[in-house]
């Protein structure tokens, strides 16, 4: 946010390191007061005591403490200081008390470290609260007694069992999340490195000038390639249009179907080559493609969608069209004059004046003629059939 051209900064956001530890030590310091405040019905007197007191406000700095720190920017070591300390407080709170029950609170900050902090300190916490227990007691001189049971022999085991098992736990949480880090790095990477090859595939796909449609296992469009898009718009199609709504057939002017459009069939599952279809209407400006239709499957073999591409050989039918008009003109024409030659060599042959060598020689141009019309009328035979017309020839029957 920038107010007179100065840059005025939010709140700094708490860390992951920051937030725990403070959210540990409001654990810590909740129970507490709330223990210090139920004395009061017990025994008034307790808040006359300076220790309580202190105590208190020891309890209170700690938590100021783990607030305002920067623990995410500070050797993480030093934050074991904090349940150490809270351990500490609670001792002197029980040694003041011992009646009270306070010291089982020490677990608090026992699970603490080993929630938190390797084996070394667990085990340092532990053996910190057996010997705080045990020890201010027999630095006392005082004979240990039945009702001592409970601080002598449930406590210390209840601490080591509960620090133990909060310290496996903690450690294979700590080695799942790891594994899942790792997982999770691999999956990254996996799909970084998909995303950069199918980055590098639809950049191909968009350079190359023939259409590209792709297509998923439920029939959604997933890719149109840039060509396919000159296409759909040369011909005034909708920008989010797929296929030009109006398409013909190979002859030019027979509409398809809905069911036998080439991008239907494809989406039905059907494999198809060289599907000649005609975009514009006729008298119009035209364009011709040829759509081929791919299935696709995956590593177990299932339906995985598909891909159709279509080339536009509309100079290629236009040029064959013009090689047959060309061929169909220069058959006919040649026709007619070999005709008429036939016509003329047959009636000189029924001519009885020529002498054997005249009659000869005619009759040589008369089989070249009828060889050479033979080849004319062939090659007018496949002009029509390439333009699917019915070619006739005209023979006696009985």
């Amino acid at each position: 946010m920038s107010r007179g051209g100065q840059t005025t900064a939010g709140p700094r956001k708490r860390g992951r390191v920051a937030s725990g530890i403070l959210s540990a030590q409001l654990l810590i310091s909740g129970p507490l007061l709330v223990v210090i405040i139920a004395l009061v019905f017990v025994d008034v007197e307790v808040y006359t005591s300076p220790v309580v007191f202190g105590m208190v406000a020891f309890f209170f700095a700690l938590t100021a403490v783990a607030a305002l720190v920067p623990w995410d920017s500070i050797p993480r070591a030093w934050g074991a200081l904090l349940p150490f300390a809270n351990l500490g407080g609670i001792m002197v709170l029980r040694e003041f008390d011992p009646d009270s029950g306070v010291g089982l609170l020490t677990m608090l900050p026992i699970i603490w470290i080993a929630r938190t902090f390797g084996a070394t300190l667990t085990i340092t916490g532990v053996a910190a609260t057996i010997l705080g227990l045990w020890g201010t007691r027999l630095m006392r001189g005082q004979a240990i007694l039945w009702t001592d049971f409970v601080t002598f022999v449930v406590v210390p085991v209840l601490v080591s069992f509960v620090a133990g098992a909060i310290y496996m736990s903690s450690a294979r949480g700590r080695a799942q999340a790891k594994l899942l880090r790792q997982h999770s790095s691999m999956v990254q990477g996996a799909l970084e490195k998909a995303s950069r090859q199918e980055g590098v595939l639809n950049e191909l796909l968009n350079a190359v000038d023939f259409g590209v449609i792709a297509f998923d296992r439920t029939g959604t469009v997933t890719f149109v390639n840039r060509a396919h898009r000159q296409y759909l718009t040369d011909f005034g199609s909708a920008a989010d249009a797929v296929v030009h709504p109006v398409i013909y057939q190979a002859d030019g002017v027979t509409l398809y179907t809905d069911e036998d459009r080439p991008l239907t069939r494809a989406l039905s599952g059907q494999a198809f080559d060289n599907l000649i279809v005609w975009v514009g209407e006729p008298g119009e400006r035209r364009a011709a493609h040829s759509v081929s239709a791919r299935i696709l499957h995956d590593r177990e073999g299932q339906y995985d969608g598909g891909v159709v591409v279509l080339n536009d050989i509309t100079k290629e039918l236009e040029a064959i069209r013009a090689r047959d008009d060309l061929v169909g003109s220069v058959s006919h024409e040649l026709r007619s004059p070999l005709t008429s030659i036939l016509g003329y060599l047959d009636l000189a042959r029924d001519d009885e004046s020529l002498d054997a060598e005249t009659r000869r020689m005619i009759d040589v141009a008369y089989a070249n003629s009828e060889r050479l019309l033979v080849i004319v009328t062939d090659l007018l035979r496949a002009a029509s059939d390439a333009d699917k017309q019915l070619a006739m020839s005209f023979t006696a029957a009985d």
